[in-house]
């Protein structure tokens, strides 16, 4: 995901890589790749994440940042709280064997507690035989402080409704990989039954929810087939947003309406690699 950071320093044995204006890499942490959270509305705390389930925070606007933790996962989605604790998630769900008794899965969900520190297992309330045809684990957004989403592949959506403390399995209704996920026209004391969810995915995937995640439908506008949706960027409190798209043709795609309709907004014809934001 994206990050606009005014300058960067790692207090770490490792450093980042900024670019531009957006885009935020490793380059020394045994080349394992970064995505990192956007800021946290009141521009203090900020979280990148990544393969070798490295954890980064900066708690000052991501001027200077420190490790975290190392989690025994990769982690491919993750989302910062403006008090300091934050989920991620990611991992392979079919990596190894499935304990179905107690519906142990590799991959998973931690929760960061802001007071210690520390990070923990989220309860995954699903059964391991369900779980398992979710071969990964992509993406997570909350709507507030209470319900929140991960996606992942083979239209694996999750959903919380105590802050990630534990998850349960939406049935989407979707068969391809969603890849992001995020949330439109919500208030911190909006209900889960008002809620607005965007997502997207795999060929051109774009879905939304107008119930707060129970039930899902296509955009009004299917786009292209062939390429796949890898980012979604939002305006918070509106309707308008952004959908990174990867393949040919790739570019951008805007709405105006919570993700109901879609159309291409105008580049650089040279401008033609686009793999997220």
């Amino acid at each position: 995901m994206g990050l606009r950071l005014p300058q960067s320093r790692l207090d770490a044995p490792a450093f980042f890589t900024v670019l531009f204006w957006s885009f935020i890499s490793s380059s020394c942490i045994a080349d394992s790749p970064l995505s990192a959270e956007p800021f946290t509305p009141d521009q203090q705390w900020a979280l990148a994440a990544g393969e070798g389930g490295l954890v980064f925070i900066s708690k000052n606007g991501g001027y200077a940042w420190s490790l975290d933790s190392r989690l025994n996962f990769d982690i491919r989605g993750a989302y910062v709280f403006d008090d300091g604790s934050a989920i991620v998630a990611g991992g392979a769900c079919k990596a190894v064997a499935v304990d179905f008794s107690n519906s142990v899965v590799l991959c998973d969900i931690f929760k960061r507690n802001p007071l210690s520190a520390n990070w923990t297992r989220s309860t995954l309330d699903v059964f391991a035989s369900t779980f398992n045809n979710i071969e990964r684990l992509n993406g997570v957004t909350f709507c507030n402080s209470s319900l929140g989403f991960v996606v992942g592949s083979n239209g694996g959506i999750l959903k919380t409704q105590n802050g990630g403390d534990s998850w349960v399995l939406v049935s989407s209704g979707i068969s391809g990989s969603i890849n992001s996920v995020v949330c439109s026209i919500v208030t911190a004391s909006a209900s889960p039954s008002s809620v607005i969810v965007i997502a997207a995915g795999d060929k051109g995937l774009l879905a939304r929810s107008w119930d707060g995640g129970s039930t899902w439908d296509r955009s009004s506008t299917i786009l292209y087939d062939s390429g796949n949706f890898t980012s979604l960027l939002w305006g918070n409190g509106t309707r308008k947003g952004l959908a990174v798209l990867r393949g040919e043709p790739g570019g951008l795609f805007s709405t105006v309406d919570a993700g109901y309709s879609w159309l291409p907004v105008p580049l650089d014809p040279s401008l033609a690699a686009w793999s997220g934001a």
